[in-house]
């Protein structure tokens, strides 16, 4: 689109008044990327409402687990980020309450 704003106007039809580029930014984000934003994360809410109703809190928590270990393990396998001891205290937590959680789960289903 640029390329053919050259082709086809002279460079001084680029020049606009202080203020277009301000409110064109806004367009942007508060028209456009914002209501995008407010979609994509209700959709998020309500799959994750429906995965919860169907397989359950534990299984739904430890499958969304998957997602930030996948991103971390590929981080550093193609990537070549470092694996820290940051990384490792940071996931451990997560780690422990969800296998909490699921024997917690398990303890209540058999009793």
């Amino acid at each position: 689109m640029l390329l053919q704003f050259v082709l086809l106007r002279p460079l001084q039809a680029a020049l606009v008044v202080p203020e277009v580029p301000g409110l064109s930014l806004l367009n942007a984000v508060f028209c456009t990327f914002a209501p995008l934003l407010m979609v994509m994360v209700m959709m998020m809410v309500m799959m994750m409402m429906m995965a919860i109703e169907r397989i359950g809190v534990t299984l739904t928590a430890q499958t969304g687990m998957i997602g930030p270990l996948s991103t971390i393990a590929l981080g550093v396998i193609i990537l070549g980020e470092p694996f820290n001891g940051w990384i490792v205290v940071g996931t451990a937590p997560v780690l422990l309450g969800i296998g909490l959680l699921a024997r917690a789960s398990s303890m209540s289903s058999k009793g």
